[in-house]
């Protein structure tokens, strides 16, 4: 999806260098001392964006689909106004952006499921009614059943559970006066459980999102996994695509049986994932 396949074992290393990159996030002492995850993640960095400037111009006669390759030749219009910094960055924004956000939705839905079998059911039951055609693009936004259960996990644990802002202009809430050009963050989490905009927030509840209840519409912006307004995801339409074909191949299939004990939780830097590995048996049905 991102750099495109036939890399071989590039890809290992490119894997390698985006894992050592993910690894600096969340650490405080950011200082460039050998063997320390920092360090690692200033080397992996430094390695992907070489390794996406030099092959900048091999993109350039390539016909593959992937988003590198196409912002290559997007770049190629002179109304663009494009370098190749800005094609390297563009790219590492997106991969980061996508690859782990998705992971953790991804880990968070197959725990609910596993948590919830009458919900898998359901799910399973919905996905082996489609007809012969399968799960086509117009398919993914019918599905009833697993777009309630996929918002209600992303209400659970959204893979973003902060966004990081900055005050432009001085403002009063609830009584504190903000000064301009504040560090300030809107508290996804908080938001997503607040007993102001949801009915038993901390229980798992995928009809609240049915048409009768529509609890998520309340406020524009009560549920925000993806952000909203001018700023919202521009990959959230990819992500629920992604999410809705793993589920189709996995439930039609597999039934999912948690391993997970009553006492597990959810690691969240630097983004939400089981803090037990997510120990699950898949049962062939």
């Amino acid at each position: 999806v991102f750099l495109g396949s036939g890399l071989g074992e590039e890809s290992e290393r490119l894997n390698q260098a985006f894992v050592d990159l993910l690894g600096g996030i969340a650490v405080l002492a950011q200082l460039p001392i050998p063997g320390t995850a920092y360090s690692r993640a200033l080397k992996g960095t430094a390695y992907l964006r070489n390794w996406l400037a030099q092959n900048v111009d091999v993109r350039k006669h390539s016909e593959a689909g992937d988003i590198f390759t196409s912002l290559v030749h997007l770049a190629e219009d002179p109304a663009n106004e494009m370098s190749v910094e800005d094609i390297v960055s563009h790219t590492l924004l997106i991969w980061f952006a996508a690859h782990d956000t998705t992971t953790s939705s991804l880990c968070s839905i197959m725990s609910m499921l596993g948590q919830h079998p009458e919900w898998q059911e359901q799910v399973r039951r919905e996905l082996l009614a489609l007809d012969e055609g399968g799960l086509g693009f117009d398919a993914c936004g019918e599905l009833d059943v697993t777009d309630r259960v996929f918002r209600e996990t992303l209400r659970h644990i959204p893979p973003v559970t902060m966004v990081p802002r900055r005050s432009i202009d001085a403002f009063e809430y609830r009584g504190f006066e903000i000064p301009a050009n504040t560090a300030v963050a809107v508290m996804v989490d908080y938001i997503h459980h607040s007993e102001q905009y949801w009915s038993n927030p901390h229980q798992f509840d995928p009809d609240r999102f049915l048409p009768g209840r529509a609890e998520h519409k309340n406020h524009p912006f009560q549920w925000i996994p993806f952000g909203g307004g001018a700023h919202k995801c521009l990959g959230f339409k990819f992500a629920d695509m992604q999410v809705k074909v793993f589920l189709y191949h996995l439930l039609r299939n597999y039934r999912i049986e948690t391993l997970r004990g009553p006492d597990a939780g959810t690691r969240y830097v630097p983004i939400p994932l089981p803090s037990d590995r997510l120990p699950l048996k898949l049962l062939p049905l």
